[in-house]
């Protein structure tokens, strides 16, 4: 029982550790019409506002991305098998 319950938890830190890569990969600052955004795979979702220091710009960031890993993570734990 051990193992398996090992194997479990490997299995899950594997995969967040897939998601975080992912979400900085997919979840970046980017460019549209001359101002800045949070883009998700490069469509801008969240402007950044001009008072947003870069420490701001990055805890938001941060926190997107982390939201990212969390529902993802959330996804593949409640997922039910459809036949």
């Amino acid at each position: 029982m051990e193992i398996l319950a090992r194997w479990k938890e490997k299995r899950q830190e594997t995969k967040r550790k897939d998601l975080e890569s992912q979400s900085r990969r997919r979840i970046e600052v980017s460019d549209f019409e001359d101002k800045l955004f949070i883009a998700i795979d490069g469509v801008p979702m969240v402007p950044i506002e001009a008072e947003w220091t870069t420490k701001e710009i990055m805890e938001n960031l941060n926190t997107y991305r982390q939201n990212y890993v969390a529902a993802k993570m959330s996804e593949s734990t409640s997922s039910v098998a459809v036949f």
